[in-house]
């Protein structure tokens, strides 16, 4: 952690993003770890809980110069078992720009979340492949920004190919939300607001997963014992109150959903049909509109 404050801290940063927190490629049986008691052992013998550490030394440097419900968050690209008692933000990784990663990290999501590691994140729209001008990923980008309004932690990160500045550092091109086309921008502040919205809530879900573990996105079979919710599984809980089926195909006009039976016969509204009740079972579900996709 000295080095880090030499580094940053010292400047006044203490936010940090830890890209290659694991032993990876040419690098592998070239670190070393010491343990707590002095001996010292190569990470092909600690593994990937060598990336725990990592997590645990800025916790600590950290907590020695915050108080703890000031210590910045971190950002992590890798986890392990135990990870989450030092409150790393984890994400995904360099994914590809594509609708079948996007259905993959849907269900990855939820894994995760079971795994114990609560503060999750995924770069919307994808690391790598996808270009500002393609109409294809500029819906994909809208849809992303649907599925990343609903993970704990909601930020958009990206290598884009497509028109740049010449003038501006670093080889990707525009990323900011207004850069992919009106009716994309649209789309997208749409769900931003909607994520401030509920800015309360999803600050009291995170309170809770903190002090109990308690998940804020989690799989169906958690808070619903439907045997159908076992097979629902690109579609998920973002706490008690939100269900989100995000739209995972190219040009989809409807996607199946799945609303388990609720305690007390309550029917399910869709958030952007509020006048329109859904009994529990099997939906197709309209998803035509880019503005709007399957939440309840």
């Amino acid at each position: 952690f000295d080095q880090l404050e030499r580094g940053y801290g010292q400047h006044g940063i203490h936010t940090f993003w830890l890209d290659a927190t694991e032993p990876q490629g040419a690098n592998v049986g070239r670190w070393y770890f010491k343990l707590d008691d002095g001996s010292v052992h190569s990470d092909t013998e600690v593994g990937m809980a060598w990336v725990q550490q990592h997590h645990r030394m800025v916790h600590e440097g950290l907590s020695s110069k915050f108080r703890q419900h000031e210590i910045p968050p971190f950002l992590t690209r890798s986890a392990f078992a135990g990870s989450q008692r030092y409150g790393p933000i984890l994400w995904s990784g360099d994914i590809e720009s594509s609708f079948d990663e996007l259905a993959t990290q849907v269900e990855v999501a939820q894994h995760v979340a079971m795994s114990g590691i609560y503060l999750w994140t995924t770069d919307i729209g994808g690391f790598r492949g996808g270009n500002t001008s393609d109409p294809v990923f500029r819906e994909l980008i809208v849809r992303w920004f649907q599925f990343g309004a609903f993970c704990p932690i909601f930020r958009l990160h990206g290598h884009r190919n497509g028109p740049q500045d010449d003038d501006k550092c670093g080889g990707t091109a525009f990323n900011e939300v207004w850069k992919f086309g009106q009716e994309a921008y649209e789309a997208i502040a749409g769900v931003m607001w909607l994520r401030e919205s509920i800015r309360e809530y999803v600050q009291m879900q995170l309170d809770l997963a903190s002090l109990e573990g308690t998940p804020l996105l989690r799989p169906m079979t958690f808070d619903f014992n439907d045997a159908d919710c076992v097979d629902a599984v690109d579609q998920f809980m973002f706490g008690p109150s939100y269900l989100v089926a995000p739209v995972l195909q190219f040009k989809a006009v409807g996607r199946r959903v799945y609303l388990p039976v609720l305690p007390h016969g309550e029917r399910w509204e869709h958030h952007y049909e509020p006048t329109k009740a859904f009994r529990p079972g099997w939906h197709e579900v309209a998803t035509g509109n880019l503005s709007s996709f399957p939440l309840f």
